[in-house]
């Protein structure tokens, strides 16, 4: 994934959502933010410490953005693998390969200004204002949790404008908290929820929005991730 033109890269990674312990409590990275991009995958990037010793805890987990260019005619549990993949070497049953191909790949870079998303809370995209410059364009996005908690996004910053719709914002790995029992993910959890803005231009008698339908897209807010642009005098 490469920087926008005119902008320098940092470094590349993988997308990060939220760290969630084995108490119930956790800390989310929003997308906007440069610590979302961890330089190496780990299924259990953390280490728990009290006044006595610090300790890895089985059953604590991390939470993943998964790629969102799905398909067209696809639905998330027909693309996404749907059974919990093993991610340790040792292992003859090792599908760590098989995981990373579904992890979502992010660049940090350096913006010459300063970069905002615009939201038009309908389903017509939004333009840039005048002397500012269009990034990309997307669906806005609120949130993504999985069981205990997740990643918000302040809805100004260029996170929460999501170039790919997918109803799949995240992947769940620990060591032992799944059902194998071994270092795993899972990308298809009962428990995941992804919140986008709703368009206040949508009509429609239904509650649900089913993924093959038509319909679906025209329920979301659009947005645009814009830049100012650096040589002209505002």
């Amino acid at each position: 994934m490469a920087c926008p033109s005119g902008m320098l890269e940092i470094r590349r990674g993988f997308s990060f959502l939220y760290f969630d312990s084995s108490t119930g409590t956790g800390h989310g990275v929003p997308l906007s933010r440069e610590g979302s991009c961890l330089s190496s995958f780990s299924i259990q990037p953390m280490l728990e410490c009290t006044t006595k010793y610090c300790e890895v805890k089985g059953d604590d987990s991390s939470l993943w953005m998964p790629v969102g260019d799905i398909p067209e005619g696809s639905a998330a549990g027909m693309y996404y693998p749907s059974d919990e993949l093993i991610v340790d070497e040792s292992d003859p049953n090792d599908q760590t390969e098989t995981v990373l191909k579904y992890i979502s790949r992010c660049t940090v870079c350096e913006s010459p200004s300063v970069v905002f998303a615009i939201h038009s809370f309908t389903n017509i995209d939004p333009s840039c204002p005048d002397k500012w410059e269009e990034l990309w364009s997307g669906f806005s996005l609120i949130m993504g949790k999985d069981r205990g908690g997740g990643a918000g996004l302040e809805l100004q910053s260029h996170g929460s404008c999501v170039k790919y719709f997918t109803p799949q914002l995240s992947v769940r790995c620990s060591r032992t908290g799944g059902t194998t029992g071994r270092p795993s993910c899972h990308f298809i959890s009962q428990d995941q929820t992804t919140a986008y803005v709703k368009a206040s231009n949508w009509a429609n008698e239904q509650d649900q929005v089913d993924f093959f339908n038509p319909e679906l897209k025209k329920s979301l807010s659009r947005c645009v991730v814009c830049r100012r642009i650096t040589n002209i005098q505002i």
